[in-house]
């Protein structure tokens, strides 16, 4: 598949850039709610991650949503293995040991070994 779609947004440091993508890429990224339509074949990404994820830790108040202990970084619900984007809906606060242990697994399975813990 030929990457034929502008991609635009702003970098963890808050520089502007300009990516590519499919149009299956992009079309996810629109349906999902991580970025916008702006133009033929161009689409801009809604989210800064840094500030998204400091955004996703206060919602939660640091509180991991797995373990209920403190949380101090977010994970992905769906992962971007699976397909995943970051957004508010697809991020949770976790704590370092539970992400390291979902790590791609899927949300329903890692949830299940946790409430047997």
């Amino acid at each position: 598949m030929e990457k034929d779609w502008m991609v635009i947004g702003r970098s963890r440091k808050g520089k502007n850039y300009i990516g590519w993508a499919t149009e299956d890429k992009a079309r996810s990224m629109i349906e999902f709610g991580s970025a916008v339509l702006v133009g033929d074949k161009k689409v801009k990404k809604l989210y800064q991650y840094e500030v998204l994820r400091k955004e996703v830790l206060i919602r939660d108040k640091y509180i991991c949503h797995y373990c209920k202990k403190k949380g101090d970084t977010v994970d992905h619900i769906i992962s971007r293995a699976e397909g995943g984007f970051s957004t508010p809906e697809n991020l949770v606060c976790s704590c370092l040991k539970c992400n390291w242990k979902k790590s791609t697994m899927k949300y329903e399975d890692f949830m299940r070994i946790v409430n047997f813990q």
